[in-house]
């Protein structure tokens, strides 16, 4: 009778939530190399009938870049060859960012039939999750290294920098999945005010537009307190050979202990429960 409870497509609760959560980790860890090769081949299938394949998103980037570029480079008075890579080095954060919200809305809804019908640990559809962002980020790096060449930035040894906010990325990449991925199964509403909500944060936030583009004023408030911004620079202001301030990295670290102690408890309370959910 044991070994047949042990077969069924469910989570098994003859351990404590905290205990449970964790052996959900490491099975999930385990399994990297199927969630990281299905992860390639969804990305890959997705343009297999395009002849560019998938270096269309970084193709698509570059047009973004170079165009937006040009164009507020003209409005605002800024140098096309210092604001072009500050746009560039912005969006492959902001791509991370943006991704991390965006698909943490249907890591478990999307995945329904499986988690219904295949003993799978929760966390084995959060790290695919997780690894899709990291792969679509990468796509737009290219973009990022074209205009190093083409403009003659050098950011010298700071680059290497950039590489230390990796790991508040990748925990706060984490903890949103975790966070909003459980509520959406809870509050099937929230999709449509976090979509609206990231595209208001993309436009107050430093991406399109740069922080000292009015020299000498005083910065406002939606750029101080925004911790969009900080986390963009931890990882911009490196890849352009700048040094980021202190308060930067306060607040991202900040953040970032909130978010996965958050995550932590939602996991802990919840894992149990996101079968019945889906």
């Amino acid at each position: 009778m044991d070994t047949q409870l042990r077969d069924l497509p469910i989570h098994r609760t003859d351990v404590s939530r905290a205990g449970g959560w964790l052996r959900d980790i490491r099975e999930g860890v385990a399994l990297a190399p199927a969630w990281m090769r299905i992860s390639i081949m969804d990305v890959n299938s997705t343009y297999r009938r395009f002849f560019l394949g998938s270096s269309w998103v970084t193709l698509g980037m570059v047009l973004f870049v170079f165009a937006l570029g040009y164009v507020y480079s003209y409005l605002r008075g800024n140098e096309f060859s210092v604001f072009t890579p500050y746009l560039a080095a912005g969006m492959v954060a902001w791509t991370f960012i943006h991704s991390s919200v965006s698909q943490a809305m249907n890591v478990f809804v999307s995945s329904r039939r499986f988690i219904e019908n295949v003993r799978l640990p929760f966390h084995y559809f959060i790290f695919k999750t997780m690894f899709d962002i990291a792969y679509n980020a990468l796509l737009t790096l290219p973009v990022y290294v074209f205009c190093l060449f083409l403009f003659g930035v050098v950011p010298g040894a700071g680059l290497w920098r950039s590489l230390a906010a990796l790991p508040l990325y990748l925990l706060s990449s984490y903890a949103i999945i975790v966070i909003i991925g459980v509520l959406n199964l809870r509050v099937r509403d929230i999709q449509t005010p976090l979509s609206n909500f990231m595209r208001l944060m993309f436009l107050i936030t430093p991406v399109i537009w740069m922080v000292d583009e009015r020299a000498g004023s005083r910065r406002a408030a939606f750029v101080d307190y925004n911790p969009f911004h900080h986390y963009m620079e931890i990882m911009r202001a490196p890849m352009l050979g700048q040094m980021p301030e202190t308060v930067n990295w306060i607040v991202a670290s900040s953040c970032t202990a909130a978010l996965f102690t958050l995550a932590c408890a939602v996991m802990i309370l919840s894992w149990r429960r996101i079968h019945y959910w889906v």
